[in-house]
């Protein structure tokens, strides 16, 4: 399958009848920059991304290395290898962010949303059914920056050009 090349707008079908014109559809978003942000971007984002990253890894990893002081600090856990794998995906994602960051490429602007209301939804609610240690209100706050942070360079830089960065 060949992406068009040639398109300079976006039109998108509204009843996708083929895998061939959906794959189309998938490749014209990625290329007009809906997926990612553009890699000419304002460097307050690639920042967002970059501290957003180094948050992601420093506390993915920390119950891998040391999953007695995670407890200490986070509460008692029944399923450890689901604390780790969780970890680990989180790990994942900031690397994702720290490599976009640091090599000054698109900026995963889904990923980034997805994730941080994904974690800030989870550590609300399992706090207010105290499920879970009141400490990961600290998270849900740092994920309230991170997508407040985003939006606003966002807006700010679509006002600046007239309309959204891709």
């Amino acid at each position: 399958m060949v992406c068009c090349k040639k398109l300079t707008y976006l039109t998108l079908p509204r009843k996708i009848q083929t895998p061939d014109q959906t794959w189309h559809c998938l490749c014209v978003y990625y290329r007009k920059g809906l997926l990612m942000a553009n890699r000419a971007q304002n460097k307050a984002l690639a920042t967002i991304f970059l501290f957003q990253g180094a948050y992601f890894v420093v506390t993915g990893i920390w119950p891998v290395l040391n999953m007695a002081s995670f407890i200490t600090a986070t509460g008692p856990k029944q399923d450890t290898w689901l604390v780790e794998m969780v970890g680990l995906l989180s790990a994942s994602i900031g690397l994702t962010y720290l490599v976009a960051s640091l090599r000054k490429q698109r900026l995963p602007l889904v990923l980034g949303y997805a994730t941080s209301v994904s974690f800030l939804v989870m550590d609300i609610t399992y706090v207010a059914s105290q499920v879970i240690n009141r400490i990961y209100l600290l998270d849900a706050a740092i994920q309230c920056l991170f997508l407040t942070a985003l939006t606003f360079f966002l807006i700010k830089d679509r006002s600046a050009s007239g309309k959204l960065q891709r």
